[in-house]
């Protein structure tokens, strides 16, 4: 069965997509962290690094702050030039990511839009001072959008749990159970019936999303140390949020943070290994095993045999 070509970054580039924390390291670092130069070596080699346009923003913030000096910044520059792809080295968010797979419904939407605007990122990047007034206003509220998107998701499930329960009175007396429930492999089907494609599904391609979304919705639940999204404790979980769209493409993630990586040990989907510590992909590059990340193979249903005489 043949995959959907994907768009700018061929499918035969491993895609990279790097969060905010491994960036930032590099600016605090007193030396290059050594990863740095594994990843330009495998940057020759076939693999194609871009930074998240949700790393953009923050790391934005935090030099028009001054939370990382103008050194700080020009290390961190330098070496990020060093592997960042030059077709695509800042990846924007949910939209584009459809376009590259082929599932966008817009028809205006651009391959050479989408290159001239990473460009552009980068550039901006490269050079705060290219921010106009307008565009640095932006800064705060594009954060706080992810913020209000994730807590969106719970109210999604509330009503969603409430529509399952109205079907069948009683309902609501069945535990809720973090890693398996009706209600999550319909919102699954569902995503599943709304793909264009039989292989990957969007239910494939958003499987460690869905099934983390659905871990945090029921731990709202519990009467106990319930998970609250809009506590100031968790503003970033929103941001972070944005990083399991790019499993999708599909590409790796690298990110420090312990909640892409500790956290979610329980969870179980293949997902789950593509997140990456930066130091543990060059490693592994390092090493021969030359990772990507791959969809598991289709499940083809047996035809049914014909009976004889």
């Amino acid at each position: 069965m043949n995959q959907p070509k994907r768009k700018i970054i061929p499918d035969e580039q491993c895609m990279v997509v790097l969060d905010t924390s491994p960036v930032r390291n590099i600016a605090h670092a007193s030396a290059t962290p050594p990863w740095v130069a594994t990843f330009a070596e495998m940057a020759r080699d076939g693999y194609s690094f871009s930074l998240a346009d949700g790393a953009l923003t923050e790391l934005l913030s935090q030099c028009l702050r001054g939370s990382i000096t103008k050194p700080e910044h020009a290390r961190m520059v330098r070496a990020i030039e060093s592997f960042l792809s030059p077709d695509l080295p800042i990846l924007p968010g949910k939209q584009d990511l459809m376009g590259m797979i082929g599932q966008s419904n817009d028809p205006a939407w651009s391959e050479a839009e989408l290159v001239a605007f990473s460009l552009h990122a980068l550039n901006v990047l490269k050079d705060p001072s290219l921010l106009s007034e307008d565009e640095r206003a932006k800064i705060g509220p594009a954060l706080q959008h992810d913020r209000d998107e994730w807590i969106g998701w719970f109210a999604k499930f509330d009503r969603g749990y409430a529509r399952w329960i109205a079907v069948m009175p009683g309902r609501e007396n069945e535990p809720l159970d973090q890693y398996k429930h009706d209600l999550l492999d319909e919102e699954l089907a569902d995503l599943a019936a709304r793909g264009r494609n039989a292989h990957p599904t969007m239910a494939m391609r958003l499987d460690l999303q869905m099934r983390y979304i659905w871990r945090q919705w029921v731990r709202t639940r519990q009467q106990k140390d319930g998970y609250d999204p809009t506590s100031e404790k968790r503003v970033n979980d929103g941001i972070d949020l944005d990083l399991y769209f790019y499993l999708m493409l599909p590409a790796f993630v690298v990110a420090d943070d312990r909640g892409f990586h500790e956290r979610l040990s329980d969870i179980k989907s293949d997902q789950r290994h593509w997140f990456w510590r930066p130091q543990e992909l060059a490693d592994a590059w390092a090493r021969g095993k030359r990772p990507r990340p791959v969809w598991a193979a289709p499940v083809i249903a047996p035809q049914e045999t014909q009976n004889a005489g």
